[in-house]
């Protein structure tokens, strides 16, 4: 089973990681390694969300610290995320939830 965010959506977490230089590989390109590697989708949902980034806490800044390739201090996710999300809520966000089968 796999979930990931819609990388088309705005709202996921990858448009932060791009800001900051550490773009995420995309849905489209992991669903299509996994089915080429002889997996089949037996069933996908897509759930809308909204997201808060109005107040965000310095664990959830950690959180992209420590998944930045490069040094990025927490004022510099704040500044990525206001710039992305200036009124700090987006109800964009759409995550996939997938299941596959291995085909024998």
């Amino acid at each position: 089973m796999l979930t990931v965010s819609n990388s088309k959506s705005p709202g996921n977490s990858s448009e932060i990681f791009e800001r900051l230089g550490s773009p995420i590989a995309a849905w489209e390109d992991i669903e299509a390694d996994v089915l080429e590697v002889g997996f089949i989708k037996q069933h996908e949902y897509e759930i809308q969300f909204n997201r808060d980034f109005s107040n965000p806490d310095e664990s959830y800044l950690r959180f992209f610290q420590s998944h930045v390739d490069q040094p990025v201090t927490l004022d510099d996710i704040r500044a990525a995320i206001n710039e992305l999300y200036p009124t700090g809520i987006t109800d964009q966000c759409f995550n996939a939830l997938a299941v596959f089968q291995k085909t024998q």
